[in-house]
């Protein structure tokens, strides 16, 4: 999101016949104040279950999976207010899909996300993408736990980057939320979430942290406290 603006990128598209594609070259802008949306300059590839921030005035789409689900590691970058289209950066080392995102000083991460599309290929690993840097992606420590599915679910707050529930290797979601510190590139426990949930949403509001709990009968945010 920027300021009034939230951008959606890749995905998977419903079919109209029912079912879906499993990836899409589609960009989008929403105005909250219009309530309207604008496509946006398409991505050079479809993909699925990729990453998209925002760094400055740079969108910037890493990591997913192909129309016939390889993952990839492509890493693209579009200027706000240009016609450019995207621009080509330095791929990801360990192409991944279902994986996080995060921007934390100037820095772009990529957290987790897994190999292939079974569970046992889930990962803890994270890199750091700079500016300054601009050729490579640099490894940190990773999640003390491999995790996908954290997409939504992962933010910054307090100048840390706070990762809430996700789905381990075993195929089952978990209640953990961690947060890293850049300065001492460690992962620190936080109060767990009250359920287990992986595909959620979470995010933080005054101080306070949000997640969305899907129950079988019913959606309502859940409040947590960070500790």
């Amino acid at each position: 999101m920027e300021g009034r603006d939230i951008y959606l990128a890749g995905g998977y598209p419903a079919k109209l016949t029912g079912g879906q594609r499993f990836a899409t070259r589609e960009v989008w802008k929403y105005n909250v104040d219009t309530n309207t949306w604008t496509a946006m300059p398409l991505l050079p590839e479809a993909r699925g279950g990729g990453a998209l921030e925002i760094m400055g005035r740079k969108l910037h789409f890493f990591g997913g999976s192909d129309i016939n689900r390889m993952d990839k590691g492509n890493h693209w970058v579009l200027s706000l207010g240009k016609a450019d289209g995207l621009t080509p950066a330095a791929p990801l080392p360990n192409p991944r899909n279902h994986l996080a995102g995060a921007v934390l000083n100037g820095k772009l991460y990529a957290i987790g996300g897994q190999v292939g599309q079974k569970h046992y290929g889930t990962q803890a690993s994270v890199h750091v993408w700079d500016s300054a840097n601009p050729n490579t992606w640099t490894a940190v420590t990773s999640l003390p736990k491999a995790l996908s599915h954290i997409s939504a679910s992962t933010f910054e707050m307090d100048n840390r980057i706070i990762v809430a529930g996700g789905m381990n290797a075993q195929g089952s979601s978990v209640s953990n939320m961690t947060a890293y510190d850049p300065l001492s590139n460690s992962w620190t426990p936080l109060t767990p979430l009250p359920t287990a949930r992986h595909s959620g949403v979470a995010g933080s509001i005054e101080n306070q942290i949000f997640t969305q709990r899907v129950a079988a009968l019913s959606q309502q945010p859940t409040k947590a406290c960070l500790s």
